[in-house]
């Protein structure tokens, strides 16, 4: 699809929020835009956020019939063309993912990046078969890479196969179908075991920890999608009917459905502690966060409760990382612009969420009174 470019914005304040909802005046909150190559103007696709909130990585379009650019963006630093800079280096990328310390980029096709003049080739889990690695998570160090390869064995039809790559011993064909995060130290791999049900594969005992469906859920299937660094928490979702689910240590938990949304749910991070899940609603219409004091909410409506609100009119339809704190967020966003419609990045960074006063209280409460 054409899109064309979006002006820069960043909008930035401290003030505290009306009518008792934060208790401390020194809690800072911001909207940034993310300030990719505008003139280009051929739409952004967000793919991973750091630890700490402060790095992005993800894939900018640079015209109708040629070749996707890999980018990095630090607060500090700014953009950082991968492509443009590394003689041609992820060229025609289109899947990336972050590692959590935001050194390591890896990208479907068999390429990793620790840094300027660092691009790595490093292969396919099926090669010399027709074969493409699509990395879905990195371990905190970027030593592991995890996702899932798809081949075609003797040309005949189109397989896939959960990986795990290590920088010391390569790839490891896994017994999943496809993979999707891993902890930390990626050591505990999410992914499909068949086309139903997901579980946890251990690297220490080669074995797989199938996750069960919630109750209230329809059928008995799950796709698990995000997991905590400690690995001892996963998100997804449960039955045929999108449950928003969070696993704790094997256990599942309905999350609920966010109110105003329609349509199929998918949770996909959480933060070390899992008090906060990201996701989104309706097939990728609307962002959603969860918290433990909110329940399930559309991110706008969550970042309402701060006071906060997106400039222009752009709509965040996904929630694609959340840092450690659970403070900043990174939202894919869509919207109109003169000529026509384009896609970017938005960080948002939020008061700790314990300083939710009047808002915070109102809705646990409300929630423990529904029990």
């Amino acid at each position: 699809m054409y899109v064309v470019g979006v002006n820069q914005h960043f909008v930035k304040s401290a003030a505290v929020l009306a009518a008792g909802l934060l208790t401390s005046a020194a809690t800072a909150q911001s909207v940034t835009i993310l300030p990719f190559d505008q003139p280009l103007g051929y739409g952004t696709l967000v793919s991973g956020l750091s630890s700490d909130g402060l790095t992005v990585a993800g894939i900018r379009a640079v015209g109708l019939g040629n070749p996707n650019h890999v980018y990095r963006w630090t607060a500090a630093t700014g953009l950082y063309d991968i492509s443009a800079n590394e003689s041609g280096f992820f060229l025609r990328s289109n899947f990336v993912a972050l590692s959590g310390d935001g050194h390591t980029i890896a990208a479907d096709g068999g390429y990793r990046w620790t840094g300027p003049g660092t691009g790595q080739a490093i292969g396919n889990l099926h090669y010399p078969f027709d074969s493409d690695s699509v990395p879905f998570a990195l371990s905190s160090n970027g030593n592991v890479i995890v996702g899932t390869d798809h081949y075609s064995p003797g040309g005949m039809g189109d397989s896939t196969q959960g990986y795990r790559w290590t920088a010391s011993g390569g790839y490891q064909g896994l017994p999943l179908l496809e993979a999707y995060g891993c902890s930390g130290n990626g050591n505990l791999v999410i992914g499909l075991t068949n086309s139903n049900h997901s579980g946890i594969w251990n690297a220490a005992t080669g074995t797989v920890q199938s996750l069960p469906a919630v109750s209230g859920s329809v059928g008995t299937s799950t796709y698990a999608s995000g997991i905590n660094f400690a690995g001892n928490i996963v998100v997804g979702t449960s039955g045929t009917n999108k449950v928003p689910t969070l696993w704790q240590n094997g256990v599942p938990q309905a999350l609920g459905y966010a109110p105003g949304g329609m349509g199929a749910s998918q949770e996909k991070g959480v933060t070390p502690d899992g008090s906060v899940v990201i996701g989104n609603v309706g097939g990728g219409l609307h962002a959603t966060i969860w918290t433990q004091a909110t329940g399930n909410l559309l991110a706008t409506d969550y970042l309402a409760l701060f006071g906060i609100t997106i400039p222009g009119s752009w709509n965040l339809i996904d929630a694609k990382g959340v840092s450690d704190d659970g403070r900043t967020f990174l939202f894919q966003a869509f919207g109109p612009v003169p000529g026509g419609f384009t896609s970017t990045g938005i960080l948002v960074t939020v008061p700790a969420p314990a300083t939710l006063a009047i808002g915070g209280v109102a809705l646990l409460g409300a929630r423990r009174r529904r029990r």
